[in-house]
This record gives C-alpha cells, sequence and structure tokens, in this order.
C-alpha cells in the first residue's frame, strides 16, 4: 500500500526531474514561444511569454525588463479539453507568436 508521503515525494521527484525543462526552454532559440493570456481583461499580454518546449512542457514569464523577467508557472500541459474545448497544448498553440 502506498502511503500519503511517498505520493508527495513521488510527485515532487517528477517536478524536481524538470528542473532542467525549465532552463532548456528559456535557453533554447528553437522552443515555440506565444504571448501570455491575460485572464482578468481577457485578452493577449506581450508582456507575458509562454514558452513550449518537449512537446508539451511550458513555462511562463513576465518580461520585467531588457533582460530581466519573472518566473510565473510551469507545468506539463497534457489535459484533454473539456467536452467541446482543445487541449490546452492547442489553445496556446492557437495564440499569437511571441517577438
Amino acid at each position: 500500500m502506498v502511503t500519503v508521503p511517498q505520493i508527495l515525494s513521488l510527485k515532487f521527484f517528477k517536478r524536481a526531474e524538470r528542473m532542467d525543462w525549465m532552463k532548456a526552454a528559456l535557453q533554447d532559440p528553437e522552443a515555440e514561444r506565444y504571448q501570455g493570456w491575460d485572464k482578468s481583461r481577457k485578452r493577449y499580454d506581450k508582456g507575458r511569454r509562454v514558452t513550449i518546449v518537449m512537446g508539451c512542457y511550458v513555462v511562463v514569464i513576465a518580461i520585467t525588463g531588457a533582460n530581466s523577467a519573472d518566473f510565473i508557472t510551469a507545468y506539463v500541459a497534457d489535459s484533454a479539453g473539456r467536452s467541446g474545448q482543445l487541449p490546452t497544448i492547442e489553445k496556446i498553440r492557437k495564440g499569437p507568436k511571441w517577438k
């Protein structure tokens, strides 16, 4: 039987494995880059960059200056869309490219 602490440690181990993926996403000149979505304003935000690497790993940063940014989040976009909706990764890819 698997205990809650074992499940949590496995979850954190998986997350730790992906730390290098964030670096790859931020440094890879060939990575897919899109503008972020501002949920409160319901529009795309040129100040947020969404980067996709490894097929479905997403890293979101907020640009704060010419050579600086704040980390927002990173996740595996593997969820299927709800009935009648696109999967998360496809929603991102339908957005405008980040320049």
